[in-house]
């Protein structure tokens, strides 16, 4: 998922329960915070792709607005 730029969990912390997460980075690129989206694993699975563009958007979003802001 690093290649991809998410990270994807699958009941690691909570059984039945997925994520996906994409880093707001800095004007250097430094990841400071994430935006995620969690989900009952049964309904996660069949949409990670689709999941993983959705945050990773937001979080592309996101940081542009807060280096410009900055």
């Amino acid at each position: 998922t690093h290649r991809i730029g998410v990270g994807i969990t699958h009941g690691e912390v909570v059984s039945g329960v997925s994520s996906v997460a994409a880093p707001i980075r800095d004007l250097n690129g430094k990841a400071y915070a994430a935006v995620s989206l969690v989900g009952p694993t049964t309904r996660m699975l069949g949409e990670m792709d689709r999941s993983a563009r959705l945050v990773t958007a937001v979080s592309k979003r996101i940081s542009g607005r807060l280096t410009v802001a900055c």
